[in-house]
């Protein structure tokens, strides 16, 4: 498997918004080697309006990662949804299923 993508880690840091909430804001930590492939679209229903959602799956050596944290592909943001582990021996990979961002 070739990991030939570079990809951008954003993590989010959450502020307090003054308003009993929080605000969160994504700075970059870091970068990552992946193997990307894009999946079929998902449709959703924003507004009353039928939307595609572009789908993604990376695969990476293992490292830290939540799934609350973003990638940078190419042009895209991606929302990490799932990471799952992949392998039993060394080198351990990561399975990370995306989707393309809201409000990116």
């Amino acid at each position: 498997m070739r990991l030939d993508k570079r990809l951008s880690i954003l993590k989010p840091v959450y502020t307090d918004n003054g308003s009993g909430g929080q605000d969160v804001e994504y700075i970059e930590d870091g970068t990552l080697l992946a193997n990307v492939k894009e999946l079929e679209p998902t449709s959703a229903s924003v507004r009353g309006k039928e939307v595609k959602i572009a789908k993604y799956e990376a695969v990476a050596r293992k490292q830290e990662m939540r799934a609350d944290w973003r990638l940078v592909y190419e042009t895209h943001v991606l929302e990490v949804e799932y990471i799952g582990n992949i392998g039993g021996d060394p080198p351990f990979y990561l399975k990370i299923s995306c989707r393309e961002a809201r409000n990116a």
